[in-house]
C-alpha cells in the first residue's frame, strides 16, 4: 500500500512486500519480520504519520522501528544507537537523541570517548558483517525482562 507524497499528502507509506537485502524494510522481512513498512515524511511532518503508526503498534506484538526522530513521539521499551565516531557527518538526529539511547553500538576496536553518552549507557560491539551479536541480543532481552 503507498499513500504518495504530493501536494495534498506529506506522509507516505509503502508496506514491503519482498525479503530482499535490496532495501532497510526487505531485510527487516529477510530477518523475520512478520510484516515491514516504509514510512517517508519531512521531519517537520512527522506527527501527520503518528496516528497510523500509533495503530500499527497497537496491533503489533513486537516492534523495531529504525528512527531516531521518532523519539519526539514515543519512549521506547529499548533503544539501540549504531554510531560510529570516525564519520564526521553525524546525522543531527542521531547526537539529539544520543543521550537516551540505552545502548551504543560501535564497531569493535572503535573508541566513542567523543560522545556524549549518559552515564550507565552501555557501549556494545559490532562485528561486520554480524551487527546483531550474542551480547546485543542478551543486552536487549535483559532489558524487555
Amino acid at each position: 500500500r503507498c499513500d504518495c507524497v504530493n501536494a495534498s499528502h506529506t506522509v507516505a507509506v509503502t508496506e514491503e512486500m519482498t525479503a530482499s537485502s535490496e532495501t532497510d524494510s526487505g531485510r527487516f522481512l529477510e530477518a523475520g519480520a512478520v510484516r515491514s513498512f516504509w514510512v517517508r515524511t519531512r521531519a517537520e511532518n512527522l506527527a501527520e504519520a503518528m496516528p497510523w503508526i500509533r495503530r500499527e503498534l497497537e496491533r503489533a506484538g513486537n516492534a523495531v522501528i529504525e528512527s531516531n526522530s521518532i523519539l519526539e513521539f514515543l519512549a521506547p521499551d529499548v533503544y539501540l544507537s549504531v554510531v560510529d565516531p570516525a564519520v564526521e557527518d553525524f546525522k543531527d538526529s542521531a547526537r539529539r537523541f544520543l543521550e537516551r539511547a540505552d545502548a551504543v553500538l560501535v564497531q569493535e576496536g572503535a573508541s566513542c570517548a567523543e560522545l556524549r553518552l549518559r552515564e550507565g549507557t552501555a557501549v556494545l560491539a559490532m562485528r561486520p558483517p554480524v551487527y546483531v551479536t550474542r551480547e546485543v541480543v542478551e543486552f536487549v532481552r535483559g532489558r524487555l525482562g
